[in-house]
């Protein structure tokens, strides 16, 4: 028998268990598994209803097509719609809990086979019915929908009997036709009322046949992003209006038409023209000064400082920045100075570049590097892009005796517009809506508005015409 004992290692190693790490890892797997096996899960069940849903829809759909099949061909049609009828354009309807919205739209359609629109041999478009069902239910947020077409024709021929067509035409500035424009439809003077909505086809038309004959059918075009247009009732305000309610006669076609186009922005300013401006100092103090040495202003002339009647030997000073908003152009710069025997002042011009003021080069200033003349000096010649900000500098030297003086000097520049803030102004187009009773236009747009304190003006979703601007009190010049 052995009586050998295990080492430290044999034992470590048979007792060793699961490490921190390895319960998190672990933990981590299972935790993966199970969110992968729920969203597996989740997803099938929103699958199973979403198909439910579906399932329900194309029953209800199928329902209704047949509800619209028992009526005689005389009675298809919508409440409100054109052609008129006893169907319910929208039905809500519940089914296993989800809501559903089920919309009819019934219109006459002209067959090509006997020619279209003036073509048509017998000179009646409506030659059958066609029937829109569309269902409309939400999943989540999501809006599903589905839809179906039938045709339902006539027993013998067609026929308006009873009623005429409404034809609208819908254009652009152009003249150039406007596809898939609204064209609503609304008569609250026949029983019962009409409200319908049809969307023009590529050559900008929408007809409705069958139309009851009547006065006051009500029109009203628009289009996404673009101008609207419409008939306008009579009112004490617009007692002539125009164009007004049109009227549908039995066996004849009524045609409108009607222009819009896409919408635009108008901006308005109102500002100070471009004009003549100009930093000067003539040194009554030294408010105009940036920095100073052994400099300063006296007695309306910058000079050399003097302790006992001697003065320094050099100096400097330099002008505030000159930086002039919306600057156009330089113009120049005019020196006023004065050098006694012995001393001398030199004038130089900097600009802002970088966070720093560097001397502009000879190369667009010529001599500035040595000193510009007094008098008159051209800088016109400077991009305002790149000299946006100008300072000037003077450079004394002294014998101790005199001292030169600068009078004056003065940076002249063209800049503008500027900005008038508070401006009140009237605005209004060409196109009219009617007159009134003594015969005065009635404007479709006619408003009036203020500028900003930065003296602008932004219309927005702003109808195609030409617009006349006129700002309170005269005071000012339309350009």
């Amino acid at each position: 028998m052995s009586n050998q004992q295990p080492n430290d290692k044999e034992v470590q190693h048979s007792l060793r268990g699961l490490s921190l790490i390895d319960t998190i890892v672990g933990i981590s797997i299972i935790t993966i598994v199970f969110f992968g096996l729920f969203g597996a899960f989740k997803l099938s069940v929103e699958l199973v209803y979403s198909t439910k849903a579906k399932i329900s829809a194309v029953a209800l759909l199928g329902e209704r097509l047949e509800y619209i099949r028992s009526f005689a061909y005389d009675d298809v049609g919508t409440v409100g719609g054109i052609p008129p009828g006893n169907i319910e354009p929208l039905v809500q309807s519940t089914v296993n809990g989800v809501p559903y919205t089920v919309r009819t739209l019934v219109q006459y359609t002209d067959a090509p086979e006997d020619g279209l629109d003036d073509l048509d041999e017998n000179g009646i478009t409506a030659d059958y019915k066609t029937v829109k069902v569309e269902v409309l239910w939400m999943i989540k947020e999501s809006s599903r929908s589905t839809f179906a077409v039938t045709r339902i024709a006539p027993v013998g021929l067609e026929t308006l009997a009873g009623g005429g067509t409404l034809r609208v035409n819908v254009f652009d500035a152009l003249a150039v036709p406007v596809s898939q424009a609204s064209v609503r439809v609304v008569n609250g003077e026949v029983s019962p009322s009409i409200d319908v909505t049809a969307f023009s086809n590529q050559n900008g038309v929408v007809s409705f046949p069958g139309a009851p004959e009547a006065t006051g059918y009500e029109v009203y075009v628009s289009k996404e992003g673009y101008s609207t247009a419409q008939t306008y009732a009579a009112s004490t305000e617009n007692p002539n209006p125009s164009p007004s309610p049109v009227s549908v006669a039995e066996g004849d076609t009524t045609t409108v038409s009607f222009a819009i186009d896409q919408l635009g922005s108008l901006h308005v300013t109102t500002e100070e023209p471009p004009g003549e401006g100009s930093f000067n100092d003539s040194f009554l103090s030294e408010n105009s000064l940036s920095a100073t040495s052994s400099v300063h202003a006296i007695g309306g002339a910058l000079v050399l400082e003097d302790v006992l009647g001697v003065y320094a030997l050099s100096g400097s000073a330099r002008s505030l920045p000159i930086a002039p908003d919306n600057l156009v152009s330089w113009d120049e710069v005019v020196i006023d100075s004065t050098s006694p025997t012995d001393t001398s002042v030199t004038t130089h011009l900097y600009y802002l570049t970088g966070g720093a003021y560097v001397l502009v080069p000879d190369s667009d200033l010529p001599n500035n590097s040595t000193g510009l003349p007094n008098g008159v000096t051209d800088i016109s010649l400077l991009n305002p892009l790149t000299y946006a900000t100008l300072q000037l500098e003077a450079t004394f030297s002294s014998d101790g005796v005199a001292t030169p003086q600068v009078d004056e000097w003065e940076t002249s520049y063209r800049a503008g517009p500027t900005p008038i803030p508070n401006i009140d102004f009237t605005i209004f187009g060409t196109k009219t809506i009617g007159t009134t009773a003594g015969g005065a236009p009635i404007y479709k747009f006619d408003d009036a508005f203020t500028t900003s304190a930065e003296g602008e003006w932004l219309g927005e979703d702003m109808e195609w015409d030409v617009y006349s601007l006129f700002p309170e009190g005269g005071l000012y010049d339309v350009v």
